[in-house]
């Protein structure tokens, strides 16, 4: 739940990414309210851990509350600036300060890129991500690479303009060139978070080579804000392949909650049923994924 300006735009009706203070209040309101979801569900989730991705800008307080927790959660912040094409810093070159502050149990960052994309800019995004690796292992803070990996408008035609074609045909490819790309230029995650795969052949491929050369990434499956059929068949298809060892879903399981709790005013009572639902579709991705 590190969304910031899609956040605020499809749920609150911010514009600009510029909140005024009652927008700012809701949005922040909403994050404890997804968090309290997520904590409703722990005591039914009995193996492996429940980790909690938030951001600083509208959940400082939920990450007061995981840290202040004795539950055992997994805690992730974001460091990349929120509705931006190519990697731009959150924080400038403060960032780190940031990280040290938190102490966050990864550090992530959300890219999106593509072999097809422009080089030069691709370059530069790959050397900035190369300094913040750099940057992170100085304090001892493991990076999560989130990665998305759009078509290209050549890719998409040669998919015959089908989306899901692109997804199960084409883009794996891409991703183990991307994943070897970062490599190369000494970008080297603990965690990949990718998109779900359609087939355990593609997961296989992507893994080996997340884990070329011996190393000891692993990665987690992204949402993608996919419907649940989707997600259900992308967490087995990952459940099989020992280097994928979680998911990180999040809009498929609060966005049309929030949504609703908003719309009926944010009372109590709506607030009861939102974590409990939240509770719910969480416990239901855990069911189809197998430890």
């Amino acid at each position: 739940m590190d969304h910031r300006e899609s956040f605020g735009r499809t749920l609150f009706e911010v514009k600009d990414d510029d909140p005024d203070q009652a927008q700012v209040d809701a949005m922040k309101s909403a994050k404890m309210l997804i968090y309290e979801g997520l904590r409703t569900a722990l005591p039914k989730v009995t193996f492996g851990r429940i980790g909690v991705l938030v951001d600083e800008r509208y959940g400082q307080d939920v990450i007061d509350a995981v840290k202040g927790s004795t539950d055992p959660m997994v805690l992730a912040v974001p460091v990349e600036a929120s509705g931006h094409d190519w990697f731009t810093l959150e924080w400038g070159d403060r960032w780190l300060e940031h990280i040290e502050s938190v102490k966050p149990d990864y550090a992530k960052v959300l890219i999106r890129d593509n072999p097809g994309f422009d080089a030069a800019q691709r370059d530069a995004q790959l050397a900035s991500l190369a300094q913040v690796g750099a940057g992170l292992r100085t304090v001892g803070v493991p990076l999560l690479y989130e990665l998305l990996v759009p078509a290209t408008d050549a890719q998409l035609a040669q998919a015959g303009h089908d989306a899901g074609a692109y997804d199960r045909d084409i883009r794996p490819g891409l991703v183990v060139q991307v994943i070897a790309d970062n490599q190369a230029h000494g970008v080297e995650p603990a965690l990949w978070k990718v998109e779900g795969l359609e087939t355990v052949e593609a997961a296989q491929q992507v893994a080996a080579q997340a884990k070329a050369g011996g190393r000891a990434a692993e990665l987690i499956v992204l949402g993608r804000d996919a419907p649940a059929e989707r997600l259900d068949h992308w967490l087995k298809v990952a459940s099989q392949v020992d280097a994928f060892v979680g998911f990180a879903i999040g809009r498929s399981i609060w966005e049309d909650v929030v949504s609703r709790y908003e719309a009926f005013g944010a009372s109590e009572s709506a607030a009861v049923n939102a974590r409990r639902e939240i509770a719910d579709r969480y416990l239901g991705f855990v069911a189809h994924w197998k430890p």
